[in-house]
């Protein structure tokens, strides 16, 4: 599932989207419950923020003033033991060598996020077998140049219409005919064997007729 975030709701302001409700939430309720806290128990800090919560989804406080004051507590636990914020991330995941993730790229986009037929959100690029951050880049810049030219060919220049995260939204439905426009970029790109396909499907945002999943 994914968490609520919780939003002012005036349509006046920001089209509804106004966090003033959030940042009360974080001034008036998370900031008693964490003051006093050591910033670098970062588990103990987003547990008493959930128990706070107390809903699934945490949408009595809201993901997004969990999420910010999570980020912030976590800043401020690199600064008190005086360490990049990367090392001290290692550090409470209990990891031994510090590595840049692998980098995702999203090249096709669906769902909420784009004006096509696609059901799912994003088909992602994921460049597993780079063997440094600047190489990943090429390969997922590669593949969604790759991309264009493939939906251009199939569809005519007005099918590379761009989605709201940046991937290419060709006015498609089949999720089938998706992976494949993917794999053939993929393909183009020579590194076949080097990268893999992730898909955020974004289930909570189907429909059954008019109802939602």
């Amino acid at each position: 599932f994914e968490a609520n975030e919780v939003r002012d709701g005036d349509k006046g302001i920001y089209l509804g989207n106004g966090v003033t409700k959030a940042v009360k939430n974080i001034n008036e309720k998370i900031s008693d419950a964490l003051i006093g806290m050591d910033p670098t128990l970062q588990s103990q800090i987003d547990q008493v923020m959930l128990d706070l919560d107390k809903t699934e989804k945490k949408g009595e406080l809201g993901a997004n003033a969990i999420l910010a004051v999570s980020i912030a507590a976590c800043k401020a636990g690199a600064a008190e033991k005086e360490v990049p914020l990367y090392k001290h991330i290692a550090d409470i995941s209990g990891g031994t060598n510090t590595l840049l993730p692998v980098p995702s790229f999203t090249v096709l986009s669906g769902g909420k996020h784009a004006g096509n037929n696609l059901a799912i959100q994003e088909i992602m690029v994921l460049p597993v077998g780079a063997k440094s951050f600047e190489e990943a880049l090429q390969m997922g810049s590669e593949t969604y140049h790759h991309l264009k030219a493939v939906i251009t060919e199939k569809y005519g220049v007005n099918g590379c219409n761009v989605g709201e995260d940046g991937g290419l939204a060709p006015n498609i439905s089949s999720v089938k005919e998706a992976l494949e426009l993917v794999m053939e970029a993929i393909g183009r790109t020579g590194h076949n064997e080097k990268l893999k396909i992730a898909i955020d499907v974004a289930a909570t945002e189907f429909c059954i007729g008019n109802a939602s999943t």
